[in-house]
C-alpha cells in the first residue's frame, strides 16, 4: 500500500499503551497516520468489488468447459502433426549419419551443415511438443478454483495470515494499491485483467453482462494456450496448497484445501 500524496509505502506500527495498530507514511512531513483497523476494513470493502457474482459462476463454468474441450481437440491434432514431423526429421538425421559414418559418402563440412539444420528443426519440434503436451484436461478445474477465490476473497483475506494476504494482493493487484487518506479510498495502477473483467461484469446486466462473460472466457482461453507454470507452494499457510498462473494476463489460479 502506497500513499497517494507522495507515492511512498506505508509502514505499520503499534501504540503499545493503547494496543492499537497504525499505518504511517514514511515521508517526513506527509503526516499520513491512519488507524490500521479502519484502513483494513476499507480495503475489505474494496476487495468485495472483485468478487464474482454468484449468478455468473455456473454460466462461466459451462462456457469454459465447452471452450477447453475445443482446445483439447486442437492440441491433440497438433501433437499428431508434430510427431509426424519429428519422425521425418529423425529419419533425415539417420540417413545423414549413415552416409557420413557408415558409407563415407559425405564430407565432414557438408555433414555438419546439414545435420545442424535438422537438429535445429528437431529442437523446435520438441519445444512445440512440450508446450502442446501439457495436459489441458484440468483447465476447467483450475478455472473453478479461480472462481472459488473470487467468490471468497474477503474471507480468504480476513482469515489468512500475512503470506496469504500478500499472495491475494499480488494476484489481483500486481503493482500494489494506492491509498487516498483524504477521500479514504483505494485505487490501483494495474489490476489482474480477468479480475478487472469480473468487477465490470458485476455492475451490469442483460446482454452487456453476457458479452463480458464471453470476454472473460476468451481472455482465459487465449492465455491458456501458453500452458501452466509449475505450482508454487504457499508456505506457512493453512488455506492453500499451491499456485498456478497463466503468464500472459497474470491470472493466478489457487487451489484451496478443505
Amino acid at each position: 500500500m502506497k500513499c497517494e500524496e507522495c507515492g511512498n509505502a506505508y509502514t505499520g506500527y503499534i501504540v503499545k499503551k493503547k494496543k492499537i495498530y497504525y499505518y504511517k507514511c514514511r515521508t517526513i512531513g506527509c503526516k499520513c497516520n491512519q488507524n490500521a483497523e479502519d484502513v483494513n476494513e476499507l480495503f475489505e470493502q474494496y476487495l468485495d468489488t472483485y468478487k464474482i457474482n454468484p449468478e455468473l459462476v455456473l454460466p462461466l463454468k459451462q462456457k469454459m468447459h465447452f471452450e477447453f474441450d475445443k482446445l483439447n481437440n486442437s492440441q491433440r491434432e497438433r501433437m499428431k502433426n508434430l510427431r509426424t514431423q519429428m519422425a521425418d526429421v529423425q529419419q533425415n538425421i539417420d540417413r545423414l549419419d549413415d552416409k557420413y559414418y557408415v558409407k563415407e559418402e559425405m564430407d565432414e563440412e557438408t555433414y555438419k551443415k546439414l545435420v545442424g539444420k535438422y537438429r535445429e528443426e528437431k529442437s523446435k519440434i520438441l519445444d512445440g511438443m512440450e508446450t502442446c503436451g501439457k495436459d489441458s484436461s484440468n483447465y476447467t478445474d483450475y478455472f473453478s478454483f479461480a472462481l472459488q477465490i473470487s467468490s471468497k476473497l474477503t474471507s480468504i483475506w480476513t482469515s489468512g495470515g500475512i503470506p496469504v494476504k500478500e499472495k491475494v494482493q499480488e494476484i489481483i493487484f500486481p503493482e500494489g494499491v494506492v491509498y487516498n487518506r483524504k477521500n479514504q479510498t483505494f485505487r490501483t495502477t494495474k489490476t489482474n485483467e480477468v479480475f478487472s473483467l469480473i468487477a465490470d461484469v458485476n455492475t451490469v446486466s442483460g446482454d452487456v453482462k453476457n458479452g463480458l462473460v464471453n470476454k472473460i472466457v476468451d481472455q482465459s482461453i487465449q492465455v491458456g494456450k501458453t500452458g501452466f507454470e509449475p505450482a508454487t507452494p504457499w508456505s506457512q499457510t493453512k488455506c492453500a496448497t499451491g499456485l498456478r498462473y497463466f503468464p500472459i494476463t497474470h491470472f493466478y489460479y489457487v487451489r484451496l484445501s478443505t
